[in-house]
């Protein structure tokens, strides 16, 4: 509705340039479910947008390049193009992702800062092309929307000659803690930053009691960034948030000594096989240190007598090879539990992700379900 039609139509005019009102919305990447629309207000996206610039130093000096999708919310619309626009800075859009065009104006053009998702950022250190480039401009690499394993947060360090920044968050429940680029070398790479300024951030059990100091628990937050919940849907609502509008992240996390948090899977990926629990980012990062592996994921397979087995869906990289029991062997040199272990290897061309480049696991179990069962008939 246009501002003349609130005027002539004697619309709600003091709503509409109140800060506090719901003027945006934000749709989730559904990895588990439907797509949800979370309902946000401009003072909710004013305070986002100045933790991030402090976190990262942004000043009119700035120009950020937008290597993630545009519609993928915070990654590829509210820090390289809101955040710039709100300090005075310079924005570079792109209207497509390609590889090679990215690694071109992150060249030429010379941005001092740039937001990507991780498989963006791995597919342009993988490029042929990358080696032979001069790309020294960047202060700062944001990674957003999904996890960046330490040793490619390494890599984009070296390789770009910046700073990376991780921010962690849920497109329906804000962001309750991001790194800054003054961090120390391994907290960078390894965690998740430090809680924002004036939240809450919590680790709870199944009961929602905080967990010990140093326990791992379900991350739960509450600060100036946090959706009034969801368009139309109460219910759903009311299950993403607990008692006095603490969001529910369905992320395991823990707090180091420095209060620095670390992301270590997800409550609803744990796999339970034969009563004892098995974390998928676990079993998946080793997985990922294996020369032979592009991608992977492990996920749960219905078994009758254990409950679930699991299960490691692998993309090789091109040209390498890779067999269950040479996957095994590499696995048992971390001293890896044996329960741990995965029981099956099926290797895919690439597994499938949503908008938002997070594997879609219960679509995966399904392809794995579909491929057995076309074998066995």
């Amino acid at each position: 509705m246009s501002l003349s039609e609130l005027v002539d139509g004697g619309g709600d005019i003091e709503r509409c340039f109140d800060p506090n009102a719901t003027h945006h919305a934000m749709i989730s990447s559904g990895t588990t479910n439907l797509p949800k629309v979370s309902l946000w207000t401009d003072n909710n996206l004013r305070f986002f947008l100045g933790t991030y610039a402090r976190r990262v130093g942004l000043t009119a000096k700035d120009v950020a390049l937008q290597i993630a999708p545009a519609n993928t919310g915070s990654t590829g619309y509210v820090f390289p193009v809101l955040a710039p626009l709100l300090y005075g800075a310079s924005s570079i859009m792109t209207d497509s992702w390609n590889v090679r065009r990215a690694l071109d104006i992150l060249e030429s053009r010379r941005p001092t800062l740039a937001t990507a998702i991780p498989t963006q950022m791995i597919k342009m250190m993988q490029d042929p092309s990358c080696a032979g480039r001069v790309i020294d401009s960047l202060r700062v690499f944001t990674n957003a929307g999904a996890a960046l394993a330490p040793e490619w947060a390494e890599r984009v360090e070296s390789i770009f000659a910046c700073r990376i920044h991780t921010c962690y968050g849920a497109s329906d429940g804000g962001v309750p803690a991001m790194t800054a680029a003054n961090d120390p070398e391994p907290k960078r790479i390894a965690s998740v930053g430090r809680v924002v300024e004036e939240g809450g951030c919590r680790l709870v059990d199944e009961s929602m009691s905080d967990v010990p100091a140093g326990c791992v628990g379900e991350v739960i937050w509450r600060n100036a960034t946090k959706s009034l919940g969801y368009l139309n849907d109460p219910v759903r609502t009311d299950e993403a948030f607990w008692g006095d509008s603490w969001y529910r992240s369905g992320d395991l996390g823990r707090f180091d000594e420095d209060g620095y948090l670390h992301i270590v899977g997800r409550v609803k990926d744990i796999i339970i096989r034969g009563g004892q629990n098995i974390n998928p980012a676990e079993v998946e990062t080793l997985v990922a240190l294996h020369p032979a592996v592009l991608d992977v994921a492990l996920v749960g397979l219905p078994d009758p007598v254990y409950g679930q087995r699991s299960c490691a869906c692998v993309v090789l990289r091109d040209g390498h090879t890779l067999d269950f029991d040479e996957l095994a062997a590499h696995l048992r040199d971390y001293d890896l539990a044996a329960f741990k272990l995965p029981e099956s290897l099926e290797l895919f061309t690439e597994l499938p992700y949503n908008t938002g480049h997070k594997v879609i696991k219960h679509e995966l179990v399904g392809l794995v379900q579909l491929r057995r069962e076309q074998v066995s008939s």
